[in-house]
């Protein structure tokens, strides 16, 4: 269960009084489940959280028992990470803004290449919260790994990251997201801008939100369709959340729940129509995971749940983000 509370003891004279917390919305819940499971009323958990509807979606935080509406943004960081990873976005900045200033120093041009972007270790020091993945090998230490597991019970720890980079880009298209936030850079693929027909992000996002979170990218990470060589992610047989989808050969999102309608994954991705937003796609889709996830894939294959179901537009609505036509969508 994702929940904080905010403090360990309550006071002597409110010992009945329940301690508020905040908990993180999983695929499936809805307001009644978690009325039901923290034995309040759905009207006191939209009272509390400022809820017009009954709407909620996974990754939102809210506030059970009071306080006030939840305001969380990015998770709170793990002790000592942030100065490390800060440390290096000074170091970064400053290979940057040397080669900047001496672009005829090959060496100074080499140790910009070798440093990863600023922006993203800044980005990252407040997102580092999680552990890396572990694996466990044979006695000897070698070989391939025995069992692939996440440390703790976390469902697919990136869809956080891709929700809040949802929540910050919402309606905003590509133009204005490479100014801070170019994923190319963020996972040093080579490319220098999310603007222009070869410069398709889509998969530069997803390897983005695995990164964050300890996850490996695939080869030429730009290219959609080389996960499908890459021996760190495996085909699954159904959607689950979190799940990697591979639109034909040219498109890669994440799932988040499905149509209501149709069935059909709704997915969040970057790329889409230029922007980071929910999309359902009804053309020809394979399933990936990361390796190290398969094992807790598995286990929601056959437990048959089915996922939370949305449309694209109340998914999108929610969040802020106006859809905008395009003719032609560049996709890799």
């Amino acid at each position: 269960m994702s929940a904080y509370a905010l403090s360990h003891r309550a006071p002597a004279q409110a010992k009945e009084k329940k301690i508020p917390i905040e908990y993180r919305v999983q695929p499936g819940d809805s307001l009644s489940k978690i009325a039901s499971k923290f034995k309040t009323t759905v009207e006191d958990l939209k009272q509390v959280n400022g809820l017009k509807t009954d709407l909620i979606h996974p990754e939102q935080w809210l506030w059970i028992y009071a306080v006030g509406r939840s305001q969380r943004g990015q998770p709170k960081t793990a002790h000592g990470a942030k100065a490390t990873v800060s440390a290096q976005a000074q170091k970064a900045r400053e290979a940057h803004a040397k080669a900047k200033a001496h672009p005829s120093d090959k060496d100074a041009q080499a140790q910009a290449a070798k440093s990863k972007h600023p922006a993203y270790l800044d980005q990252l020091s407040s997102w580092l919260t999680y552990t890396p993945i572990s694996y466990a090998r044979s006695k000897d230490g070698q070989g391939a790994p025995l069992a692939l597991f996440d440390p703790g019970d976390r469902r697919a720890p990136w869809m956080e990251v891709a929700v809040e980079e949802a929540k910050k880009w919402a309606g905003k298209d590509e133009s204005e997201i490479t100014d801070t936030s170019n994923y190319h850079e963020f996972i040093n693929d080579g490319l220098k801008s999310l603007v222009g027909t070869s410069n398709a992000w889509c998969a530069a996002f997803v390897n983005y939100c695995l990164q964050v979170v300890g996850y490996k990218k695939w080869h030429t990470p730009m290219r959609a369709r080389a996960i499908k060589e890459d021996g760190n992610f495996v085909k699954i047989d159904k959607p689950v959340y979190g799940a990697i989808a591979l639109i034909g050969t040219h498109h890669v999102t994440f799932v988040y729940g499905q149509e209501k309608s149709s069935k059909y994954a709704i997915c969040l991705g970057g790329n889409q129509k230029d922007q980071i937003n929910f999309c359902s796609f009804h053309e020809a889709t394979t399933f990936y995971v990361p390796i190290a996830y398969l094992q807790f894939a598995k286990k929601e294959i056959e437990s048959s749940k089915s996922m939370a179901e949305f449309t694209p537009k109340e998914l999108n609505d929610k969040f802020g983000t106006h859809i905008k036509e395009k003719i032609k969508e560049s996709t890799k």
